[in-house]
């Protein structure tokens, strides 16, 4: 049974060695969710914010900007405000929607 050793004190080399190696194995499967979680939104992010997704941006931010006013800053903070960022935005989306349906029809 290994004994924990006192603060500040150098750990043994044996304890050095797994410390590394359940560092590495932890960031390496830390790895793989973020793979996992960026290549899911990558499939579904087609569908959703889009012109003709279940949530159009566009609308949701018109509808802010006139029921809200100044007010739409604070309580929707996003990027997509600017009007430029809006158009590269929904061109990203639709080189997606591209992407995919290419790759579909391979």
């Amino acid at each position: 049974m290994n004994v924990p050793a006192a603060p500040g004190a150098q750990p043994d080399s044996s304890q050095a060695q797994e410390y590394r190696l359940v560092c590495s194995l932890f960031l390496r499967l830390l790895a793989l969710v973020y793979l996992m979680a960026f290549a899911s939104i990558g499939v579904q992010i087609v569908g959703l914010p889009g012109s003709e997704g279940i949530f159009p941006f566009s609308e949701a931010l018109q509808s802010a900007e006139g029921q809200l006013g100044l007010a739409r800053y604070l309580l929707y903070p996003n990027l997509l405000w600017i009007e430029q960022v809006a158009r590269e935005t929904e061109l990203s989306f639709r080189g997606l929607q591209r992407f995919t349906e290419r790759k579909n029809s391979l």
